[in-house]
């Protein structure tokens, strides 16, 4: 065991030297157009008609709607929305070590459950399909990458539920539970049909195997229904929806949504680390369902399901965006399918080890020095290919660097501007844009609504020289 130690060290050592360029590229994040239409609002001195307003007048999303409202440039505090991301990093670092700890129980060492979240943490950064959105855009990010945080210290809670291990008694226990899925279902759509089939699936799941939690998912599920009642019927829906020409096409949204899945499917699992990695949990799957009942019962699906679960995931954070509004337009929704799908791909694993394991047609071992390989392997990739390769370019190329470099410009411009007593000013446009930190920009014109949103947050008409 002693010399296993090293080993793992190392690969912990690895593994933090691949998170570590998002972390510091959060120090050349700036705000941008959402951030500062949603801090007007927030700076508003009346916040509980502003966040009423908002949900009869814009959006149901009932959770989002306040964190919009506190967005750090309210108090126009940069420091906060740049330290921002790197929270956002080290919560989803600490959500899979909870979930992991309380999953895996005494069965895996705290070495291996640290390093599991290290690992789960980084496969999420370096295929997420729009990083910018996901970690360093402040709207974007704390509408769909804080919910998915937030969903595993929700499925944490569950399980010690289950286990009995209670916080203060049951009934807190379970009162905090439903806090924080009705919270977690007010943040998107997305992430809100993923819940609601969550919950569906496990509810039938325990009353066909007649397991003990089977009233416990059932209320779960009712809870989790009303609370997207609540979000789905929010009269600010309607005025939202009329923002959007030519949608509800369903033969457009169906044929769109499955090239997407065809896409958006072989293009995450047809990588080094994915593959590598999912050779290096086969013989690790074998043991584990020896260990826990959970994995060995194969979380109650078959092959078939759990394969179809990976499909359903994309499609629902798919299709609703084409049906609502005939576009993808952003890829923020594709991050939250993302997150579920590594989750998932991880069940479906098991499910196929456990399928073939009994037939008696896998005999599958790594040896040790094959399975260190792969694993070292696997972290250099990881650190070295898509996102983290952009993180690499962004940060030695000085991209971000100079990104920062040119928004700090454009505030001096302003403030210049301003104490000149100008009515309007012309910034220099953008000419170096960081694969991971650029989402959108200010254009040549004043009345465009990113334009609108930043020119009423400084007092000045802003547009872009050409």
């Amino acid at each position: 065991m002693r010399k296993n130690i090293p080993i793992n060290y190392l690969i912990l050592c690895g593994l933090i030297l691949g998170i570590l360029p998002y972390m510091y590229l959060s120090n050349f994040t700036h705000p941008i157009a959402d951030d500062y239409c949603c801090s007007l609002q927030g700076a508003k001195p009346d916040h509980l008609s502003v966040y009423i307003d908002s949900y009869f007048k814009w959006s149901g999303r009932y959770t989002t709607n306040l964190f919009e409202l506190l967005n750090p440039m309210v108090w126009n505090n940069l420091f906060i929305y740049q330290a921002i991301p790197q929270v956002l990093i080290f919560s989803t670092i600490i959500g899979f070590l909870f979930l992991y700890h309380s999953f895996f129980n005494q069965t895996v060492s705290f070495i291996h459950k640290i390093n599991a979240s290290l690992f789960s943490t980084l496969f999420l950064l370096f295929q997420m399909p729009s990083i910018a959105e996901g970690i360093y855009w402040y709207t974007a990010a704390v509408d769909y990458t804080l919910p998915t945080i937030l969903f595993l210290f929700y499925l944490t809670l569950l399980i010690n539920y289950f286990k009995r291990k209670f916080i203060l008694n049951s009934y807190s226990h379970f009162i905090l539970l439903s806090i924080l899925l009705i919270v977690i279902i007010g943040f998107n759509e997305a992430i809100l049909l993923l819940i609601i089939a969550l919950h569906i699936i496990a509810t039938i799941k325990s009353y066909r195997f007649n397991l003990d939690n089977k009233k416990t998912w059932l209320i779960l599920m009712f809870i989790s229904v009303i609370a997207a009642f609540i979000a789905v019927f929010a009269p600010g829906n309607l005025v939202r929806a009329s923002c959007f020409h030519d949608k509800y096409n369903f033969l457009h949204s169906l044929v769109y949504t499955l090239f997407q899945i065809i896409r958006f499917f072989f293009e995450w699992i047809s990588n080094i680390p994915f593959i590598l990695g999912s050779v290096i949990l086969i013989p690790v799957i074998k043991k584990l369902s020896d260990e826990i009942p959970l994995v060995g019962n194969s979380f109650f699906l078959s092959p078939i399901e759990s394969s179809l679960l990976l499909i359903g995931i994309i499609f629902l954070c798919v299709f609703p965006p084409y049906w609502s509004t005939n576009i993808l337009g952003q890829h923020r929704t594709i991050n939250t399918a993302y997150f579920f799908f590594i989750l998932a791909w991880i069940v479906n694993l098991s499910c196929w080890v456990n399928y073939l394991n009994k037939r008696d047609q896998l005999s599958f071992k790594i040896d040790k020095p094959y399975k260190t390989f792969f694993t070292l392997l696997i972290v250099l990739s990881l650190i070295v290919t898509k996102n983290g390769y952009s993180a690499l370019l962004d940060i030695f190329n000085q991209t971000a660097y100079k990104f920062n470099q040119e928004m700090e410009h454009r505030y001096l411009a302003i403030k210049e501007a301003k104490a000149n007593n100008k009515d309007e000013v012309g910034l220099s446009s953008i000419k170096n844009k960081p694969n991971t930190l650029f989402v959108l920009d200010l254009t040549t014109q004043s009345n465009y609504w990113i334009n609108e949103c930043q020119g009423e947050y400084f007092g000045i008409r802003i547009f872009v020289k050409e």
